[in-house]
């Protein structure tokens, strides 16, 4: 697959990626207007989060391990064995999505009182109530990671993440029809038809791109045990990022009211950023690792390598910088109603801003990740990993006597910024003739293109604060903010002679030319 190709093929991921976003937001609007701020909200809050969370620790190991497998497999055994061995992942799979399903149902109870200590008795009974009802999901979870997957492995994109529209369509339609009707267990069969039509929608596309079921489970077969070995690593890993952020929860709760939901909300906005862009890139290059990886075609390894690394500068560097500049107005935007006051504002902004200061670390930490993962390296990963939150916890102990909350932010940062190094180092001493002289060109550019960026939009800011502080001028202010922002970064990267850039250009004034013939 060429360059341009899976560039569009990412731009066409981000459109989508948009739209699921929003329905999400819309999905949340929806369950905050039908259950509110109770019981029976909390309750489904939780109750929806447990099969999520030990689904993910299948969905980390498999996504991570499916494609290299795959691409290896096509490489050196051809398609009829590819297919055999995908129906034995896929049964095999479904066989422990179910056992974890049944240990989640055994262990209800116990992780309810775990995730929610300070549930009332009537809030902890419907809770482990609901969860009897939803732990199947992880079965329906399983079947969305497999067909995501096998379609990445086939080069669709832009059709798995549909199934997420999907499913906000299916659940923001079941909410309003089914839980005035059922109160919150019409919620959870709203949630269960939302899946469900997701794994519809998802296999019906996988089936045409020549997905196929098949009666095989072959527990000894050698490229099965060989995913499963590859998984321990990523398992661990999973769970080893789960108490990063476990780690930075308990340093907040010793600071002052409302720091926890403060660094939780800088965190969103953070990871809103990086599910939209970085996700798309890190799929989209993921499968054409692999299959270089496989063919030791180190040339076109490094190439889509490179690309992808140098799309991410491109395109994170002005949002970090974006969110560092304008972190309270934008906070202020976004969340400054209600409860959620002018000091709740204050304490996310100082968050975010540090938090800002990783987000180009967190995005390549994904690229970096998936490039071992594509070479089998399952352990390299892990080790950063372990690493990351050895630090973190380190620099915690210390920044959040300096700064108190934006120490935990700042630590996290510092943190990921220099196991990054770590992450090149390592993968450069395994990839032969890997360098990053281009990474380094296309990082000083972005620096001069966002330094011009910031100065223009914090001068702008300053101006237009002294008219619109609220409601619908701080709207206007942000998106002026945000619209000359991008045009001057946009006009310094065409200045600088940014490849990407220009080739982005240059498809788009083709496609222009035909459409106008075409008129």
């Amino acid at each position: 697959m060429s360059q341009g190709r899976l560039a569009r093929a990412a731009a066409g991921m981000v459109v989508v990626s948009l739209l699921s976003k929003v329905l999400g937001f819309g999905r949340e609007t929806v369950i905050a207007a039908q259950l509110g701020a109770t019981a029976a909200g909390d309750a489904f809050k939780v109750a929806s989060f447990i099969p999520m969370m030990l689904f993910n620790i299948i969905a980390a190991a498999l996504g991570n391990t499916f494609i290299p497998l795959l691409t290896e497999l096509e490489t050196s055994r051809g398609e009829k064995e590819l297919n055999r061995y995908v129906a034995n992942v896929t049964n095999s799979i479904t066989v422990i999505a179910l056992v974890f399903a049944g240990l989640g149902m055994l262990l209800n109870p116990w992780l309810v009182k775990l995730i929610a200590p300070g549930f009332k008795a009537e809030t902890y009974q419907l809770t482990v109530e609901l969860v009897y009802w939803l732990m199947p999901c992880i079965v329906l979870l399983g079947f969305i990671g497999l067909t995501t997957g096998y379609l990445n492995f086939r080069h669709v994109f832009a059709r798995p993440l549909l199934g997420g529209v999907v499913f906000n369509i299916i659940i923001i339609a079941g909410l309003i029809l089914l839980v005035p009707w059922l109160g919150v267990q019409g919620a959870v069969l709203a949630l269960l038809l939302a899946y469900g039509g997701q794994v519809l929608y998802q296999l019906t596309v996988a089936v045409r791109h020549g997905f196929r079921f098949q009666p095989v489970l072959d527990w000894r077969e050698p490229y099965l045990k060989r995913m499963l070995k590859l998984a321990v690593p990523v398992i661990i890993g999973t769970a080893v990022w789960t108490v990063s952020t476990l780690v930075d929860r308990i340093f907040a709760s010793s600071l002052a009211e409302g720091s926890i939901s403060a660094l939780d909300y800088a965190a969103r906005l953070n990871s809103f950023a990086l599910g939209l862009f970085v996700s798309a890139i890190a799929s989209v290059y993921f499968p054409t690792l692999s299959r270089a990886g496989a063919a030791r075609d180190w040339a076109g390894f490094n190439s889509h390598l490179v690309r992808a690394i140098n799309i991410n500068i491109y395109i994170i560097l002005p949002m970090a910088v974006g969110l560092l500049v304008l972190d309270q107005p934008i906070v202020s935007l976004l969340f400054e109603r209600g409860a959620f006051d002018r000091r709740a504002t204050e304490m996310t902004a100082e968050a975010l801003a540090f938090l800002s200061l990783g987000l180009l670390a967190f995005a390549l930490r994904e690229i970096f990740s998936r490039a071992f993962y594509s070479l089998q390296d399952t352990v390299t990963p892990l080790t950063n990993g372990i690493m990351n939150v050895l630090l973190n916890v380190g620099l915690n102990a210390v920044l959040v006597r300096i700064i108190g909350l934006g120490g935990i932010a700042l630590a996290t940062s510092l943190a990921s910024n220099l196991m990054i190094f770590y992450l090149g180092w390592r993968l450069k001493g395994k990839v032969p003739r890997l360098s990053y002289r281009p990474v380094w060109t296309a990082a000083g550019k972005g620096v001069v293109a966002v330094l011009a960026m910031a100065l223009v939009v914090k001068g702008c800011d300053l101006v237009l604060a002294r008219w619109w502080t609220e409601h619908w001028g701080l709207l206007l202010r942000v998106g002026l903010d945000i619209l000359l922002g991008a045009g001057v970064y946009f006009l310094a990267l065409w200045w600088l002679k940014v490849t990407e850039l220009q080739e982005l250009l240059s498809w788009a004034g083709k496609k222009l030319k035909i459409s106008f013939l075409k008129v």
